[in-house]
């Protein structure tokens, strides 16, 4: 009988032949195939060992052992193990016969049997040896020798160098020893586990733990004094924080965070999960105060105040309540909103209704006695304010704001945008349709094919008009633009008027038969083009210049235009009336090369010098200018310069860069005022009116549409821009055509948005939006987003900056906490808690559970 024997640290093992006097006993199915096959049993019996008496033996059982080792240069080197367990190293005095080394590859190989050849590692990585010698399987025996032809030959291995294989039954370990710890595979009933800082880390298959349960406590990583763990089968999973467990529950057991006293969990197949928040329960609250999702109709949601939040599926409610009120979404024939003031408010889909009820009036268009917000397939979109409604209305269905009983929206296909302020419209209007603020009772708006574009300030009309239509600006109470029951102020194109009126007197420039002038004092000053007046009115005394035989000025009480002074008048005298300048009773005229001011004709100049400084009219190519305060105003004609300043700033047109004006053929058309610039481009180019130090304008074929008021933007983009109004500081607009429409109320935005496009209300600084055809529907609570996601979306709560979202359909539900993320995955997918920046995670449904810790993974096999 041949035996062999072997001792590993708690079982003594015994090796017999199949024909000894030992009866054999069932071993561990991992080596027993080994053994079979040199007719070996294996037997394990454990063995209680007392480490003192080992310790006291252990002299005992040594002997006298030595080793000589000869190395190349004939050194004898001998090592001595003493029977006290000491050890000596010593080298002979007289060096032997040395030897040589032979550092070229071993290549013998022998045939063993017909088809079988044994040889080195050397042998097995000569492709022309295996070849030739016509291999198809190489067994690998060796430790830490590489498989070079992988793609040639067939490889078969057993490698078991550098491990303790201890051959356990009755629930104990097989494994890899690892710093004085094992980390085992568990089969039938045994654990797998990796041990760190002392305690045991393992996934548990079968019915079976994850981990070593030491002293009654539970499986998993422990953390200052704590333990976590996974629990199957009605045990607990979780991380300990402040004395609190935190786990999940599978199959009626509970997975949470505790927080101030209170957890935090998952319920999973009727079982709650849930946030406590401000002393409040997040979740369905049942018998107490639970928080949980609820799947196969169960709730899942966050209480504030005593109210609950939660989200339904297959038939069941999401959402958030807030003063006695839910939110929530409804699929299937059940509705979505948000509760304000008593008030629901929701997405209807298939033929469900959705809306926000403020101040008590609903929001959304009522049809068969029903309120609400989007119709899709027929159906309305709106908020009603003070019994009135507010919507987007789609394919022939209206869209607005109702603010103090009047109608904020846009109207697509024949119908209104705007917004009423003070019982006043607001609004765009295309095709046919009006755009405008009205501020102080009066309309500010922007007129595209035949309708009004214009700021209104104190009482005065700002606009722009584009083929027949107004545009002005009132400063210091003068107007710009339109003038109602009184008189027109503004640019004129196509026979309208452009001009500034200060002290209730207009300036204007006149194109094609129109008056371009100011007025001081009372009276006109103008430029006459095509028998039209230019004059300046001095001391209650006109100056005019003349063209073509023609007076420039104004004759009141049959006498000229001119500058009087003395009583005495100064001018162009035609047919016995004088021109010039009378001093001390005598007259001044004209004067050439730095003369008297006077008329040039034939190539001369006409002008007035006040200051030092000309005031005239050139023609064939030459400046005609009046100075006021010494700046120049004054008209060129073929491409020389126009320009009227007022306050230190110019009204005209430069080209090459100069000031802004009014250009034709291509060229800007502009006003500047405190030093900012107000124009009109035609043929492609910008229309702006700047009020405040902000740019109002209209661009056409492809540009910009924009209205500025309390130095905000609105305006309205067609083919493919942008359309916005912008009221208290907050945009409202609405896109079409794959663009985003949006409202804002109290600071936060509302928006709708469709065709693949988003849908929110914000309420207290947070966005509550909802999404449909794949998008994001979401409320934000304390800071956090809580929102759900349809159709493989995700649907999440944020807590302390931590995401809580549940995915169904094959998507992830999870809980984060201290920066990790804990979710449960179903149909096949994974579930887990993050500790220690590891992941910890349950799949069900046939596949792995597992705990990474320290960067490792453990899985089950």
């Amino acid at each position: 009988m041949k035996c062999v024997h072997a001792v590993c640290n708690t079982a003594h093992v015994d090796l017999y032949r199949e024909n000894g006097h030992c009866e054999p006993e069932v071993i561990t199915n991992s080596l027993n195939h080994y053994f079979k096959k040199f007719g070996y049993d294996i037997r394990m019996v454990k063995q209680k060992i007392n480490l003192a008496d080992q310790l006291k033996s252990g002299k005992t059982k040594l002997r006298h052992t030595q080793t000589k080792v000869k190395n190349p240069d004939g050194l004898t080197t001998t090592h001595e193990l003493l029977s006290d367990g000491t050890t000596r190293v010593y080298d002979d005095a007289t060096p032997g016969i040395g030897y040589v080394v032979d550092m070229n590859p071993d290549l013998t190989y022998c045939l063993v049997l017909p088809g079988v050849m044994l040889g080195s590692q050397y042998v097995a990585h000569d492709l022309d040896i295996l070849t030739h010698n016509n291999v198809t399987h190489i067994i690998n025996v060796a430790t830490g020798v590489k498989n070079l032809f992988e793609d040639n030959f067939i490889y078969k291995h057993c490698e078991t160098d550098g491990c303790f294989i201890g051959l356990k039954t009755d629930g104990c370990f097989i494994g890899l020893k690892t710093d004085g710890c094992f980390i085992g595979l568990k089969t039938d009933g045994c654990f797998i586990g990796l041990k760190t800082d002392g305690c045991f880390i393992g996934l548990k298959t079968d019915g079976c733990f994850i981990g070593l349960k030491t002293d009654g406590c539970f499986i998993g990583l422990k953390t200052d004094g704590c333990f976590i763990g996974l629990k199957t089968d009605g045990c607990f999973i979780g991380l300990k924080t402040d004395g609190c467990f935190i786990g999940l529950k599978t199959d009626g057991c509970f997975i949470g965070l505790k927080t101030d006293g209170c957890f935090i969990g998952l319920k999973t197949d009727g079982c709650f999960i849930g946030l406590k928040t401000d002393g409040c329960f997040i979740g369905l609250k049942t018998d107490g105060c639970f928080i949980g999702l609820k799947t196969d109709g169960c709730f899942i949601g966050l209480k504030t105040d005593g109210c609950f939040i939660g989200l339904k599926t297959d038939g069941c409610f999401i959402g958030l309540k807030t003063d006695g009120c839910f939110i929530g979404l409804k699929t299937d024939g059940c509705f979505i909103g948000l509760k304000t003031d008593g008030c629901f408010i929701g997405l209807k889909t298939d033929g469900c209704f959705i809306g926000l009820k403020t101040d008590g009036c609903f929001i959304g268009l009522k049809t068969d006695g029903c309120f609400i917000g989007l119709k899709t397939d027929g159906c309305f979109i709106g908020l009603k304010t003070d019994g009135c409604f507010i919507g987007l209305k789609t394919d022939g269905c209206f869209i607005g704001l109702k603010t103090d009983g009047c109608f904020i929206g846009l109207k697509t296909d024949g119908c209104f945008i705007g917004l009423k302020t003070d019982g006043c419209f607001i609004g765009l209007k295309t095709d046919g349709c009006f755009i405008g603020l009205k501020t102080d009772g009066c309309f500010i708006g922007l007129k595209t094919d035949g309708c009004f574009i214009g700021l209104k300030t104190d009482g005065c009309f700002i606009g722009l008009k584009t083929d027949g239509c107004f545009i002005g600006l009132k400063t210091d109470g003068c107007f710009i633009g339109l003038k109602t029951d009184g008189c027109f102020i503004g640019l004129k194109t196509d026979g309208c008027f452009i001009g500034l009126k200060t002290d209730g007197c207009f300036i204007g420039l006149k194109t094609d038969g129109c008056f371009i002038g100011l007025k001081t004092d009372g009276c006109f000053i103008g430029l006459k083009t095509d028998g039209c007046f230019i004059g300046l009115k001095t001391d209650g005394c006109f100056i005019g210049l003349k063209t073509d035989g023609c007076f420039i000025g104004l004759k009141t009480d049959g006498c000229f235009i001119g500058l009087k002074t003395d009583g005495c008048f100064i001018g162009l005298k035609t047919d016995g009336c004088f021109i010039g300048l009378k001093t001390d009773g005598c007259f001044i005229g004209l004067k050439t090369d730095g003369c008297f001011i006077g008329l040039k004709t034939d190539g001369c100049f006409i002008g007035l010098k006040t200051d030092g400084c000309f005031i005239g009219l050139k023609t064939d190519g030459c400046f005609i200018g009046l100075k006021t305060d010494g700046c120049f105003i004054g008209l060129k004609t073929d491409g020389c310069f126009i320009g009227l300043k007022t306050d230190g700033c110019f009204i005209g047109l430069k080209t090459d860069g100069c000031f802004i004006g009014l250009k034709t053929d291509g060229c800007f058309i502009g006003l500047k005022t405190d030093g900012c610039f107000i124009g009109l481009k035609t043929d492609g180019c910008f229309i702006g009116l700047k009020t405040d130090g902000c740019f109002i304008g209209l661009k056409t074929d492809g540009c910009f549409i924009g209205l500025k008021t309390d130095g905000c933007f609105i305006g309205l983009k067609t083919d493919g821009c942008f359309i916005g109004l912008k009221t208290d500081g907050c945009f409202i607009g609405l896109k079409t055509d794959g663009c985003f429409i949006g409202l804002k109320t109290d600071g936060c935005f509302i928006g709708l948005k469709t065709d693949g496009c988003f849908i929110g209300l914000k309420t207290d600084g947070c966005f509550i939006g909802l999404k449909t055809d794949g998008c994001f529907i979401g409320l934000k609570t304390d800071g956090c987003f809580i929102g759900l996601k349809t159709d493989g979306c995700f649907i999440g709560l944020k807590t302390d900056g931590c995401f809580i979202g549940l995915k169904t359909d094959g998507c992830f539900i999870g809980l984060k906490t201290d920066g990790c993320f804990i979710g449960l995955k179903t149909d096949g997918c994974f579930i887990g808690l993050k500790t220690d920046g590891c992941f910890i995670g349950l799949k069900t449904d046939g596949c792995f559970i597992g705990l990474k810790t320290d960067g490792c993974f453990a899985a089950a096999l």
